[in-house]
């Protein structure tokens, strides 16, 4: 083994691995210390024991090894921006999530996890091909928060994944995908997608009805507080039992400041998509303060972790939030001087962008396209849609009419007419 000087002077001993053709100096005890393959590798109970070189049999390109060989050096990753959803630098980054669990370097193992779910949960810059790879590899190594949140990005945007990657699945995971009851996607897509499986495959034994039978079931949930207004839950009726599912705080910013007694949030709006909880709005102290929260929270439910989403255009509280598909839909409610707004911000979940605002008619019951920067001071350009309703008004479920708000109005957003 060949001994280097580090920056102390201090002598240290070095190994060399063999990669095919290409040779690798390490530093020996770091490499011990960060690997248990290599710490009993180079320990007096195998004959490698003392020998200067040690050749690496895996198949795996140099690239990575040297990318391995980088975090054993510096403790980080330097190839890697924690803002980057570049397809070919994620697929490096599950590369070396995979050859962590072939050398047993537990400490990177958990650095990248944790790395890869923070971006899987901005799921909107997340390319879907990565989701489907991090989703079998997560299964192989046991890693269950980067496998539950992979898999819910490849059912909620089943349609772009790549056919070639479904085709490559194992049955037993394509049946996860196919027959899992959150998948979104048309039941004539998923008999495309079978019959292009089956054909890669060749295999016929496919469950009958799988695709027919998987219905979704939907069950009434409610959220209830506790005496400190801080810790939140989940309930859930399935017909027969009241099931409490989970609980929660609010996000560090809101319990900061409502800390102080009297200066609670009040009129905030929570709903739900999929694996994940959106807060929205409300007003601080008291009703008239003017100390809005404009910023959009989310929560999720897989990784029990709040996310800073987006900022408002408009202060809102008491207003109707709805989810209709990829968009969630601000509508109504009360904004500064406790004016009642008849407005509505669209926010596109997939673009991390609020796109059209609309004006309510109550004469006509239709909602109008208006000046972005009129009303929403984010632009002064208009844009022409033609005037027939967007969203429709139903009797359904209850809010708060702002302009008479001792009364309660039983009306919910539907998904009508031209929405996309």
């Amino acid at each position: 083994m060949k001994n280097n000087s580090n920056k102390s002077g201090i002598p240290r001993e070095t190994v060399t691995l063999i990669l095919k053709e290409e040779r690798f100096e390490v530093e020996k005890q770091k490499l011990i210390d960060k690997s248990h393959y290599f710490a009993a590798l180079l320990s007096a109970n195998f004959l490698e024991y003392g020998q200067t070189e040690h050749v690496i049999n895996y198949d795996i390109s140099s690239i990575l090894l040297q990318d391995f060989i980088d975090w054993v050096h510096n403790d980080k990753i330097a190839f890697t921006s924690a803002t980057s959803y570049d397809f070919e630098e994620l697929d490096r980054l599950l590369d070396l999530l995979e050859l962590s669990g072939v050398f047993t370097a537990d400490t990177l193992q958990h650095l990248l996890v944790e790395d890869l779910t923070n971006r899987l949960e901005r799921h909107y810059f997340t390319p879907p091909k990565i989701a489907i790879r991090a989703w079998s590899l997560a299964q192989d190594l046991n890693i269950n928060v980067l496998r539950d949140l992979s898999l819910a990005l490849c059912l909620d945007r089943f349609n772009e994944l790549p056919l070639d990657s479904i085709c490559e699945l194992s049955k037993e995971n394509f049946l996860k995908l196919v027959g899992n009851i959150n998948v979104r996607a048309t039941r004539s897509y998923l008999h495309q997608i079978k019959r292009e499986w089956i054909k890669h495959h060749q295999d016929f034994s496919f469950p009958l009805n799988i695709i027919e039978n998987n219905k979704v079931k939907y069950l009434h949930a409610i959220i209830t507080f506790g005496h400190n207004n801080r810790e939140q839950y989940i309930h859930c009726w399935d017909g027969k039992d009241l099931l409490e599912l989970t609980s929660f705080e609010y996000p560090t910013d809101i319990i900061e400041r409502c800390s102080n007694p009297g200066r609670p949030l009040k009129g905030m709006q929570i709903t739900a998509r999929r694996y994940d909880l959106y807060l929205c709005g409300g007003e601080y102290d008291y009703l008239g303060s003017g100390k809005f929260n404009k910023n959009i929270w989310r929560y999720s439910l897989t990784s029990k972790k709040w996310f800073f989403e987006t900022v408002m255009p408009v202060e809102r509280r008491h207003m109707i939030t709805v989810y209709l598909k990829n968009k969630l839909y601000l509508v109504g409610g009360v904004g500064r001087d406790r004016n009642a707004l008849d407005t509505v911000d669209i926010y596109d979940i997939y673009t991390g962008d609020f796109t059209y605002c609309y004006k309510y008619f109550p004469d006509k019951d239709v909602w109008k396209e208006i000046y972005l920067g009129d009303i929403c001071e984010l632009s002064s350009i208009k844009y022409s849609l033609p005037d027939t309703p967007i969203l429709a008004l139903q009797t359904m479920s209850c809010y708060i009419d702002v302009v008479h708000p001792d009364e309660m109005v039983l009306k919910v957003v539907t998904d009508t007419c031209n929405v996309k």
